[in-house]
């Protein structure tokens, strides 16, 4: 119980004012400096008077902390601007394939057609080739072409629609 009682009366006894520079400061002086220092925190920058008591202190905006924080924000802003930057590189870069492949799709879709219309020119000529002018279907093709061009221009027509109707009654029975 001994060390309890001592402990107990350095807790109700005044603690010692901390010494400046080896002696003993009295506590209203120490109470006058806080006073001040909290005072002088309070006014706006241009009112801070300097006291010869106080050491001087970096003004708020260039403590280690927001030369820390405005650094950071430095290097965040532009790791944003590099990333967004990023972005719009690989967007374009996005586009351009696009591009790419919708210039290739059509050039694809071009040839196909070229491809198509060199097959339908070739059955035409071979069909021109067998078509008996004196026959019924021979008159009523020379009445078809007259609005035409070219016989063969008229008769590529003629077979792809044979054709398309070909492929609608093909699936009208499937």
């Amino acid at each position: 119980m001994d060390e309890i009682d001592k402990l107990l009366a350095n807790l109700s006894s005044p603690p010692s004012p901390p010494s400046a520079h080896g002696r003993d400061v009295p506590a209203e002086r120490l109470y006058d400096r806080g006073q001040r220092l909290h005072d002088r925190d309070q006014r706006l920058p241009s009112d801070i008077s300097i006291d010869p008591d106080m050491p001087n202190l970096p003004p708020a905006d260039h403590s280690p902390i927001d030369r820390l924080f405005t650094t950071l924000k430095t290097e965040y802003q532009e790791r944003d601007r590099q990333a967004e930057q990023q972005r719009q590189q690989e967007i374009q870069q996005q586009v351009e394939q696009q591009r790419q492949q919708d210039l290739q799709r059509q050039q694809r879709i071009e040839a196909l057609r070229q491809q198509r219309r060199a097959e339908i020119t070739q059955t035409a000529e071979a069909w021109l080739r067998q078509l008996k002018p004196k026959s019924k279907e021979g008159q009523w093709f020379a009445e078809f072409a007259c609005r035409y061009d070219s016989p063969l221009e008229a008769a590529i027509d003629y077979l792809e629609a044979l054709q398309e109707v070909d492929r609608w009654s093909t699936s009208e029975t499937l």
